[in-house]
């Protein structure tokens, strides 16, 4: 029983149950800076992607400094099932919980085993930080999941000798950078410094680098290229 990995979901099963309480509490999501998100997705979703906010910092507005992405998915989901963006994040607090904690349970088997994978994962919703913003909807919620991914990844990349497992950490960081600024440069510390190591060491191909830098470019940085010039 204790190598059956499908005992690596009962951590985000519970905490999903447990986030549905929230459902039946209030009828408005939790948190405050989700009401930051809240208005951002209204403000695509009257005027597409734009890049000025002209409803806040009365009366000229100011520059759109967060990444688009979160908002403007958010924005086409909210249009697809016809309801507001407060109703939207009000019923993704479960789903964000689910995810979250999952991806804790998944990182955590994949560096130990099952037993240690499944422990984390409870253990985790007894921490204010992963558990408190598990049920949050925000981009922040997301990206410490890629966050654990992209550090996953790049360390089976160098101990594998792996392209695959490279691809995906720079997938994971590309995202973070179309989510979030200040995870994507705490990512880009940690993995960084992780592969510096690994050069000096002689176990990461400098080949490897050069690939992850220029997804990591391609898809991460467009957006703030842009908003940069």
């Amino acid at each position: 029983l204790k190598d059956d990995k499908k005992l690596l979901v009962l951590p985000a099963l519970f905490a999903f149950i447990l986030s549905l309480l929230l459902l039946y509490k209030y009828s408005f999501p939790i948190s405050w800076d989700v009401y930051y998100h809240i208005h951002m997705i209204d403000l695509y979703n009257q005027n597409g992607l734009i890049f000025w906010d002209y409803a806040t910092v009365a009366p000229v507005g100011r520059l759109i400094m967060y990444p688009p992405l979160f908002h403007l998915c958010f924005s086409f989901i909210s249009k697809l099932l016809n309801i507001t963006p407060m109703e939207l994040c009000r019923l993704a607090q479960p789903v964000f919980s689910f995810y979250l904690i999952g991806i804790i349970t998944y990182v955590s088997y994949k560096i130990t085993d099952i037993k240690k994978g499944v422990l984390t994962g409870f253990l985790s919703m007894f921490c204010f930080v992963t558990f408190n913003r598990s049920v949050i909807c925000t981009p922040a919620t997301i990206v410490i999941g890629l966050f654990m991914l992209s550090s996953l990844f790049i360390y089976r990349a160098s101990t594998e000798n792996s392209m695959k497992y490279l691809i995906l950490s720079a997938l994971s960081l590309a995202l973070i950078w179309n989510l979030h600024m200040a995870t994507a440069i705490l990512t880009c510390g940690v993995v960084g410094l992780y592969s510096l190591v690994q050069i000096f060491n002689r176990r990461m191909n400098l080949k490897f680098v050069i690939v992850y830098i220029l997804i990591v470019l391609v898809l991460g940085m467009p957006w703030w290229i842009y908003i940069a010039l």
